[in-house]
């Protein structure tokens, strides 16, 4: 593996470099997100609230590529569900109900995208209880948007310097044709087992087994880790040895993909044993990929070799306001 070729490919991939939009947005609206009762802002998976009587409100949003739609909109109406509701998993909560936006369809492609809503929507037992549609438009656009409710939290800002980092992703599926990077490990699953594995998150939530946890976007797992890190003030190594791929997929593109089940998690280093058995239980793959550090750089390493491939103090990815 020629280390800093794959960094490259990183660094240029397009799932990471839009996330550059993401701090220049927020410094547009900076002073608009906090009135009083937010306990996690933006940068984290979701937004969370306290909620009266105990606990935390969570609201997070999606939109999915247009191109996806294009490509195969029972898929990406699938994609707008799933996508909300592992950002809410991945603050140790769980998701309430989601509303959708569509606009720019013409029948056929509205139809097959609803139904992938509904689809997703059993599958999670999630209700889907509103929306908007606008059938103007040039290009299809399709979001959704989620709200849910967690007892405790898994968050960024929990991650200190010297914390174990571990990649969780479901291995048993099947990839969405050549063009495209993504994984498919729930169209196998019934709503009971899905929903199973899901509730792992909400364990480890609950019994302060992990401090944080980042389902893996379409940044991609390295890209996904990098937005991580750099929300807590964080560096890490990654042993790239340490991460398992499907034969159907060469290396960098599975660093880039979309998968329906992967989260990246953060816990104290006795923890690590019991994260890796509450997966393992489940039947998914799992395994320690790094540690954090106070360095504010990712950094890839593979047998002998090293590279940096983010330096956050230099160059942001997102460039958050503080």
């Amino acid at each position: 593996m020629n280390l800093s070729r794959l960094a490259e490919g990183l660094r240029g991939f397009a799932g990471i470099r839009r996330k550059g939009a993401v701090g220049r947005c927020l410094q547009a609206m900076e002073g608009a997100w906090d009135f009083g009762d937010v306990i996690v802002g933006p940068g984290d998976d979701a937004a969370a609230l306290s909620a009266e009587g105990g606990g935390y409100l969570l609201l997070a949003a999606d939109g999915i590529l247009p191109m996806l739609v294009e490509r195969d909109p029972v898929r990406a109406g699938r994609a707008a569900v799933l996508v909300n509701a592992n950002d809410i998993y991945a603050m140790g909560g769980r998701p309430l109900a989601l509303v959708n936006v569509l606009a720019g369809m013409d029948e056929q492609q509205m139809e097959a995208v609803c139904r992938g809503i509904r689809e997703e929507c059993r599958r999670l037992q999630v209700p889907m209880v509103g929306g908007h549609i606008s059938p103007e438009g040039g290009a299809p656009f399709l979001a959704a948007a989620v709200l849910g409710k967690a007892e405790c939290l898994l968050t960024d800002r929990r991650a200190a310097p010297g914390q174990e980092i571990l990649l969780a992703m479901d291995l048993r599926g099947e990839r969405w044709g050549k063009a495209l990077l993504n994984w498919d490990s729930h169209v196998q699953k019934d709503s009971a087992t899905l929903r199973g594995d899901l509730e792992v998150l909400c364990a480890l939530a609950a019994e302060d087994v992990c401090v944080a946890a980042k389902d893996v976007s379409n940044a991609g797992i390295l890209g996904t880790l990098a937005m991580l890190l750099e929300n807590a003030g964080l560096g890490a190594e990654v042993d790239l040895a340490c991460i398992e791929a499907p034969e159907s997929f060469d290396f960098l593109d599975w660093l880039k993909v979309f998968p329906s089940y992967g989260f990246v998690l953060v816990c104290d280093p006795t923890a690590q044993g019991e994260v890796l058995r509450r997966f393992g239980e489940r039947g998914i793959w799992v395994n320690r990929i790094g540690r954090t550090d106070e360095s504010r750089s990712l950094r890839l390493a593979w047998k002998d070799d090293e590279c940096v491939l983010f330096d956050f103090s230099r160059n942001p990815i997102l460039d958050l306001p503080r």
